[in-house]
This record gives structure tokens, sequence and C-alpha cells, in this order.
């Protein structure tokens, strides 16, 4: 059984369980790909009471059960994106027939159960829905779409498949389609022969948070809280950004780890004062923010606990030529303030080759590699590393 195989299974048999359990409900978290585990490990320190047996994940989704109860709580994980109530998943048999295939959906539109999706959805969004005695819910100013995403080789495209869907749900329940204006967004995800059917509690992207004024490499508020993560931040650490931008980075750590020292700098004018004006927009927040050379970093040896950034890619901001002698550069300057086997660095960028070629020959080892995600973001993919500093004494 290969990985797409059992990775469908799983996610059935989830669902099964809360099928036949009215106070569970499955939710699918959407999550930029590659950081899956990490938003696993959130998820696991703020709903502890779930075990290995309670989740799964897939590329780009994690899916989990909770109880009705604790939905709410979902607002507190800040590495995923969106989230959606799943109310249906099984393996369909598509026959690589275009008709036959597309009358499946349209088969599955008329039977598949709303009523408890669509009353906890309710309930979430603050969007009444009017229930009648036979547990109905047609209304003709109630609006909804379709979203179809689709991945593998089928006899059908994505819109045909949400067209038929949608079809049937507008004749069974007199919902009005409109793309824009809607009450509810349907989703409609196909993979291979697994068929899911979620209802978006989320209209807009947890993604967008923090930031009011944007430069041309804003990082995404979740991307932000999974590279914090995976330094795994203590109470009273002190932490750097020392190419921080607009400030994505340490607005997100002082916001998500409230009780850390939080530092950051860059040696851009307009970075700097992005950084002033989003720090500016969030009240009561507390970051030490400075114009700095972060090849020349204005602390004393061994002080820092925490190292996390976002290295210039050189795409849209930087080159690759530049980056072969500033990488070089600040992991030396890096290594300095970092303590001796205490300091974890957390590492995103696209020049994979230049961070490499900078570990690889800096005389002076001062890192230990740890684990490598490749990650997608935005058309490209960067990727995050992990270091551990070793014991090796700073000598200039």
């Amino acid at each position: 059984m290969d990985n797409l195989e059992l990775t469908n299974n799983r996610i059935k048999k989830l669902f099964e369980r809360t099928k036949n359990n009215q106070n569970l409900l499955l939710i699918e978290a959407t999550v930029d790909t590659g950081f899956e585990k990490v938003a696993i490990e959130e998820l696991l320190i703020k709903f502890s009471e779930l075990n290995e047996n309670d989740y799964c994940l897939s590329p780009g989704r994690i899916y989990f059960c909770i109880e009705i109860l604790e939905l709410t709580k979902i607002n507190n994980l800040r590495s995923v994106d969106n989230f959606s109530i799943v109310i249906y998943s099984d393996n369909l048999n598509f026959v690589s027939d275009k008709d036959e295939d597309l009358n499946i959906f349209k088969d599955l539109a008329n039977t598949i159960e709303f009523s408890k999706g669509l009353s906890v959805w309710s309930n979430f969004t603050d969007c009444p829905i009017q229930f009648n005695d036979s547990d109905s819910f047609t209304s003709t100013e109630f609006k909804f779409r379709i979203t179809g995403i689709r991945s593998y080789k089928h006899a059908f495209t994505s819109m045909e498949a949400a067209s038929h869907f949608g079809g049937v749900i507008n004749d069974r329940f007199l919902w009005p389609v409109s793309m824009v204006e809607f009450h509810l967004e349907i989703l409609l995800y196909i993979v291979a022969d697994r068929v899911t059917v979620a209802l978006k509690l989320t209209r807009r992207s947890n993604h967008r948070r923090n930031i009011a004024f944007f430069g041309p490499t804003t990082l995404r508020a979740t991307v932000c809280y999974n590279l914090l993560l995976l330094a795994k931040p203590k109470p009273g650490d002190v932490i750097v950004d020392p190419l921080c931008g607009g400030g994505s980075i340490p607005i997100e750590c002082a916001l998500a780890f409230p009780e850390t020292v939080i530092f950051c700098g860059d040696n851009h004018e307009r970075a700097i004062e992005r950084t002033c004006n989003n720090l500016e927009a969030i009240p009561n927040i507390l970051v030490h923010h400075f114009a700095w050379d972060a090849t020349n970093l204005p602390f004393k040896d061994n002080s820092v606990d925490v190292i996390v950034t976002d290295l210039p890619f050189g795409k849209r901001s930087g080159s690759f030529s530049d980056n072969r002698v500033l990488y070089m550069k600040i992991l030396i300057e890096f290594g300095r303030i970092a303590k001796p086997n205490v300091t974890r660095m957390v590492l995103l960028t696209n020049d994979r080759r230049s961070l490499l070629n900078a570990m690889n020959k800096n005389k002076k080892q001062y890192w230990n590699k740890g684990q490598l995600l490749a990650v997608k973001l935005g058309g490209l993919k960067p990727l995050v590393s992990c270091f551990k500093r070793n014991k090796l004494i700073y000598e200039p």
C-alpha cells in the first residue's frame, strides 16, 4: 500500500469516527507545504488530549478530530491558514469516463448529510440558518459557492466536478450561487479516487495578521510562527532576528511567545521604517528594534538563545553573488553571539547553494546541522535549515 492510499484510508477512518459520534468533528486545516509536522506539533501542544490516533497529515493539510465543544479553541492555532469541517470523505470508484464520473458527483450531492456540519458551521460563523421541522434548510437568500481542488489524473476538470456537484446542491436547497458574495464556501477535494467535502470556517486566511505595512518579501505570519516553533523558544530566551525586513518574525514572536526577550534589526532604511510602522500598529507589543549590520551585531559574545531569520533569497532581495559573501560572514557572527551548546538557529532561504558553501567553507564550524525542511512558498521552494550551536569557543 503506497503513501497516498495510506493517507486516504487514514482520513476515511477519522471521518467514520466523527460520522458515528454526534459530538465529534473532523477538522481540516491548511498549512504551507513542508510545515505539516510543525503544525501537528502545535496541535498537540494546544490540544493535549489528542493522540496519534486522532490526526493525520497530507501535503499542505492536517486533519484532526475534536469535540464540538472544543471547536472555538482552533482559533488559538497559529501555524495553519484555514479551517474547514469535513462532512464527507470516502474513496469513489471513478471509471475514467467523463459523463459517468460527473454523475458520481451528482449522486453524492443528493445524498450527502449536511445537517450536523452546517449547524456547527452556523454557530461558529454567527451566520444563522433557518431549520424547519424536517431538519431541512432550504433558502433563496442563503448564498454559496463550490471550490473544486483536484490532484492526479481524471477524465474531468476541477471546474466541471464543482459545477455538477454545486448544481445539485442548488436544486436540493434552493441556495443561489455567488462566487463573491457568498455565505458558505463548500470545498470539494479530489485526490485520486478519494473525495472529501468540507465546509470552510475561515472567510479570511489566518496568515493575514500582524502586518499593516508590506515590503517586497514580507513573510506570512503562519510561516513566521512555524519557523519560531522549530527553534523551541522558552520563557526568558533572548531571541534575535538579525535581518528582520518589515518585522514579521519578531512581531509574531512577541504575540505568540510573550515571555521571551526579542531583538531585531536591519540595515535597509525602508525595512527599518516598515518595522517601526508595523510595531506602532499593534498596541502593547514589546520588540527591541534597531538599525544594524547583521555581520557586526551589538551583542556580547555568548549572549543569545535563539536566532530565527529569513535570509535574502537572491530573487526579490539581494543577489546570489552577494549572498555568497554575506552568508559566510553572518554565520561567523551568529556563532559569536550564540551560547555554546545552547543556541538554536532556524534559517529560511531559497539560495541553498550559498548557505551550503558558507557552512562547508567556514574554517570554524560553530553549528551542528539539524533537520531540514523543503517547503513551498509563493511559487518558490526554499529550504528551512535548523542548527544547534556546538561547544566550540568563539575566537576572533
